[in-house]
């Protein structure tokens, strides 16, 4: 009874648990049955009336075939931003596959997406040791390594990628920007020149010379190299903006402004708000 007398019809708690179970069964059933297939005591099936034995080969083919399956489920989860439905599929498919890279390379990205990034190096580096040529399983790791603060892991990595790809454009800028950050100014300047030398269309590579430069306090250079590039494009906000940062550290403020309002004229917003 509620406070006005009215009778209150009970909440068939029963009837909920079996609508539970029974949506449980349909979405487990088929997985059940696949795993009945590929389980090591699963003797025969039958096949047009006669008994079968199962292969090693059948077993690990219908493995792989689940495997990718939740492997392409958890790539779908991780593009809508569910990366812990991500990581369900993800470890689903290492758990059926455990000799195939893809779901451990999952994994790792969707431990990526939730911040975890030392156990994303971990299934990272299991992936590796499935793929160990991979040149992008060594970029994922690199990354990894990087943003756990692991340098010298990350160096290794976009090395290791590099060994394989001599010329692969993330490897190169992602190894000259975790030299200078680790002070190898030496090493990064080479980097980057290599990266220019491979790369000479590519504006960035340029920019990255330039940084690289003035952490290793050689402004002289690194404004030549951004001089260099405005001759060829003066419209580009990002060099205008960065040489500005260059003169105000040498505390050149005229020539800090007018770069600071060519950057902001040309498009960049964030110039835009320190222009006077």
């Amino acid at each position: 009874m509620d406070e006005r007398g009215r009778a209150v019809p009970e909440v068939n708690t029963n009837h909920i648990h079996v609508l539970v179970a029974s949506w449980l069964a349909l979405a487990v059933a088929p997985l059940l049955v696949v795993a009945a297939f590929v389980g090591v005591n699963f003797g025969h099936i039958v096949q047009g009336g006669h008994d079968t034995d199962v292969t090693g080969d059948d077993a690990r083919q219908a493995a792989a075939v689940l495997g990718l399956i939740h492997v392409e489920a958890s790539r779908e989860a991780l593009a809508a931003g569910r990366a812990n439905l991500a990581l369900v599929h993800a470890r689903l498919g290492a758990a059926v596959a455990p000799e195939d890279a893809a779901p451990f390379e999952q994994v790792g990205r969707a431990l990526e997406a939730l911040g975890s990034h030392g156990n994303a190096t971990r299934a990272f580096s299991r992936a590796l040791e499935l793929r160990p040529a991979d040149v992008d399983l060594h970029l994922l790791r690199a990354m990894s390594h990087v943003n756990n603060g692991q340098v010298e892991g990350a160096m290794h990595d976009y090395e290791s990628a590099l060994a394989q790809d001599a010329e692969n454009l993330d490897a190169l800028l992602g190894l000259a920007v975790v030299q200078s950050a680790a002070g190898l100014d030496v090493e990064a300047i080479a980097t980057a020149d290599r990266l220019v030398a491979t790369h000479p269309e590519l504006l960035r590579a340029y920019l990255l010379k330039a940084m690289v430069h003035e952490a290793a306090r050689d402004a002289a250079t690194a404004e030549r190299v951004l001089k260099d590039l405005l001759t060829d494009h003066p419209g580009l906000a990002v060099a205008h903006r960065d040489l500005a940062r260059l003169y105000r550290a040498r505390a050149w403020n005229e020539e800090a402004a007018r770069e600071q309002a060519l950057a902001c004229a040309f498009g960049d917003d964030s110039a835009c708000m320190d222009v006077p």
